[in-house]
């Protein structure tokens, strides 16, 4: 969940809605004392609907870095231990990758081009714009770099050049 007091702009953003929060439900109650129950009620759900909300775009980031990093480590040990149908698994993971790619980027495109959404997470709404292609390369780069290298083990050794420095200073 993101801070909302990680700028002076957001803790002054903070400040006026509390204030707002509040002076709407005094305004109600001086109309009519049950107005009063009644909108604190409703801004209560709301206040507690974005923070649901928010819980939950943090809960499905944390699902996708799962899927992308126990994908490309499943697609690790198949490299260091040769099961026996060694091409039709790699062949398999390529269709669950390509599958499963499709599905994440639906979802995703549908999350960025909701407007109540957008409005949550403070982006524009129904745009796909740089930082949604960039969020998106982040998710997919290092399944899909490891699937490339499970293909052509060329890539593999080249991308594998550049860890070996780090791993003889290790030794």
């Amino acid at each position: 969940m993101r801070n909302p007091l990680r700028s002076e702009a957001d803790a002054f953003r903070f400040l006026l809605l509390t204030i707002g929060y509040f002076a709407l439900i005094v305004i109600g109650a001086i109309i009519s004392t049950w107005l009063g129950l009644v909108v604190f009620v409703v801004l209560t759900l709301v206040v507690l609907y974005v923070a649901f909300i928010r819980g939950v775009l943090g809960h499905l980031r944390h699902v996708m870095i799962f899927l992308a990093l126990s994908f490309s480590l499943v697609l690790i040990s198949l490299n260091i231990y040769s099961f026996e149908p060694h091409q039709s698994l790699i062949w398999s993971f390529t269709v669950i990758f390509v599958v499963t790619g499709f599905m994440v980027i639906g979802v995703l495109v549908q999350l960025h081009r909701d407007p109540i959404l957008s409005r949550v997470t403070g982006t524009t709404g129904n745009a796909l714009d740089l930082h949604f292609y960039l969020r998106l390369f982040a998710f997919g780069a290092v399944p899909l770099l490891t699937l490339l290298a499970t293909h052509f083990p060329s890539i593999g050794h080249y991308l594998l050049s550049f860890l070996r420095p780090s791993l003889e200073a290790l030794k």
